[in-house]
């Protein structure tokens, strides 16, 4: 055994993990959004994560290369699916200075591609989504609420609920707005 955190030496470096943790960031450099400067940060990371996992590491299962890729390879696709998310996807990224030609895309035209909504109307809009949301049931407001940052299944999770029942919930949450005016037309 060497004197490497996981006590595997590699051919092209002291230690095998830290080796295959490098090796790994500069192949995502470049690519889903990661930049040159996140380059510590993501090995720092990646080092992070496999010290944590390597107390569930069963030499009877598998050698501790094999181990040492699994655990890498895992975060690694974790931390691509969490860049492409929808929301958080690094080809919808888009600076404020550079707002021009982004009404082409639909960036900046309001929501789901409606016009360009005043700062009037927006005021507007909160004091009624404020004064709608005071008047609904408690059960109702606490779904209002946590509709602001999280999707129906999260919430039911959230809340220890079935997704079919917050999802009935938000069908009466639409009801309650479509009386007060907002809704389809």
């Amino acid at each position: 055994m060497s004197n490497t955190p996981f006590g595997i030496k590699h051919k092209c470096s002291d230690c095998y993990a830290t080796w295959y943790i490098r090796r790994k960031v500069a192949e995502l450099i470049g690519k889903y959004g990661f930049t040159e400067d996140q380059k510590p940060d993501l090995v720092h990371e990646l080092s992070v994560y496999l010290l944590c996992k390597w107390s569930q590491y069963e030499p009877s299962k598998s050698k501790p290369t094999t181990f040492i890729q699994r655990v890498i390879d895992s975060k690694v696709c974790g931390l691509i699916r969490l860049g492409s998310h929808p929301k958080r996807d690094y080809r919808r990224l888009l600076s404020l200075d550079e707002a021009r030609g982004a009404e082409e895309y639909g960036l900046l035209d309001g929501v789901r591609g409606q016009l360009e909504v005043s700062d009037f109307d927006l005021i507007d809009l909160q004091s009624d989504v404020a004064a709608i949301t005071a008047q609904l049931p408690e059960e109702l407001k606490q779904i209002a609420e946590l509709l602001k940052t999280m999707c129906p299944n999260a919430i039911s999770r959230e809340l220890g609920i079935p997704e079919s029942t917050v999802r009935k919930r938000i069908g009466q949450l639409r009801q309650h707005f479509e009386r007060a005016g907002y809704g389809n037309d």
